[in-house]
């Protein structure tokens, strides 16, 4: 729910092979637009040679924009004051074998099969109809969001995905039995059910 994305694919490639260190300011102009809305970070730390040229960046660049004095200060503060308190800088050299692990968990085995893309999946649209399916086939498909305001995606998303079919066909069970109810109800009954629908936990 407080998670911004912002990505660029190819940075690495581009400083560490390119050797074309333009991505850089890029990461530094967008931090430091991100302080021109939640205020001065006031403690920055990093690991790893890009790290520290995006510090030296965001230091430069602040001074430019007058967010920060000649002597380093805060030269104003936003009416929220300092909403992040740090600032980490990971250089992806630091760590290049992260990206090579295989992922287990619900939302990673998403990743693997469809791809996450700035929080977004695109899911294939099926249709049973052949003439549909060739019209949908030139077709991109659905992009849908993936974040923690969806109630079911926040439970499952770091579940070993060996865990997640067992928990689904639990949830899938009580829902059964939770409308199997409404059949032995009176109409009443039924509309002030219909009137809980939207209290109800997500099952």
């Amino acid at each position: 729910e407080d998670v911004l994305s912002l990505e660029l694919n190819s940075v690495f490639n581009e400083v560490n092979v390119e050797k074309d260190f333009s991505s850089l300011y890029d990461v530094a102009s967008a931090i430091v637009q991100l302080q021109k809305v939640c205020g001065l970070i006031p403690k920055v730390r990093g690991k790893g040679e890009s790290s520290k040229v995006v510090s030296n960046l965001i230091q430069r660049l602040a001074l430019e924009n007058d967010l920060v004095s000649a002597s380093g200060e805060a030269a104003s503060v936003s009416e929220g004051g300092h909403q992040i308190d740090t600032l980490v800088l990971l250089d992806r050299s630091v760590d290049l074998l992260s990206p090579m692990c295989t992922q287990l968990t619900y939302e990673g085995l998403i990743d693997e099969m469809l791809g996450i893309n700035n929080g977004l999946v695109e899911v294939p649209v099926i249709s049973q109809d052949q003439e549909q399916q060739q019209q949908q086939s030139a077709r991109r498909g659905k992009k849908v969001p993936l974040n923690s305001s969806d109630v079911l995606f926040r439970e499952l998303r770091d579940l070993n995905f060996g865990s997640v079919g067992p928990k689904l066909r639990n949830k899938t069970m009580h829902m059964r039995e939770e409308y199997k109810e409404i059949n032995s109800r009176t109409f009443s009954e039924v509309h002030q059910f219909v009137k809980q629908l939207n209290i109800m936990p997500v099952l």
